[in-house]
């Protein structure tokens, strides 16, 4: 019955921009796979990944205020490339407004995300694993003192500067999944299909999991 349950794009222009908000390495390619899942309707992205697009993100090309897409991934400021360091906080003000100031923001740990971000740094893969001497290196000290500014900073600004802002918290959504992704359509204003539900609950890991995980501290 699952595989009979079909992802759409809706019309373009029919519903409003909203961002999915999150620091890099925070979960946000799985939970638009939740999302997706449990409504029916693609996600969209302020980007293009091609891996993503080719695991069946079909919103990934979509423009991201087209209005076809029920939630747009972004990243703000967070990306760890050098362009994205001369942009000013009116930059980051624009980018909220350009989701009509409408987001929702996840947020992880910041150990947790940091680590995971830094994996895709070194591995541009999104499953797997770096290897663990690279985080004896000044590069990644580097990397981690930048990072977790950028974390606070994605957060402090979609609050201050945002004016419909929903939080979802990653390691809540890792304990239940399907009641967090239910819980925010129903605050988006989207029905609740139990079957779609009880089909996301048998697959919950999606296309993108990392299976190694560093056991060490790698910041002390």
């Amino acid at each position: 019955m699952c595989k009979d349950l079909l992802t759409r794009l809706v019309k373009p222009g029919t519903l409003e921009t909203r961002a999915l908000a999150s620091y890099p390495g925070s979960g946000n390619t799985w939970i638009r796979y939740l999302i997706e899942g449990a409504s029916g309707i693609f996600t969209g992205s302020a980007y293009y990944d091609v891996s993503i697009f080719a695991a069946g993100h079909y919103g990934e090309k979509r423009n991201f205020d087209d209005g076809s897409t029920i939630l747009q991934k972004t990243h703000h400021k967070s990306i760890y490339e050098s362009r994205f360091s001369n942009y000013t906080l009116e930059w980051r003000k624009n980018v909220i407004k350009d989701f009509g100031g409408r987001g929702v923001l996840v947020i992880r740990n910041p150990f947790k995300a940091i680590l995971s971000y830094w994996n895709f740094i070194q591995t541009r893969s999104h499953t797997e694993t770096v290897d663990r001497s690279t985080y004896a290196t000044a590069l990644f000290r580097d990397f981690a003192f930048a990072g977790i500014t950028k974390w606070l900073e994605i957060i402090s600004d979609w609050l201050e500067f945002g004016s419909d802002v929903y939080i979802m918290f990653y390691e809540d959504i890792k304990e239940d999944p399907v009641g967090e992704v239910s819980r925010l359509l129903r605050h988006l204003g989207f029905p609740i299909e139990p079957l779609r539900l009880q089909c996301l609950e048998k697959h919950l890991s999606g296309s993108f999991h990392r299976t190694k995980h560093l056991e060490e501290n790698p910041f002390s």
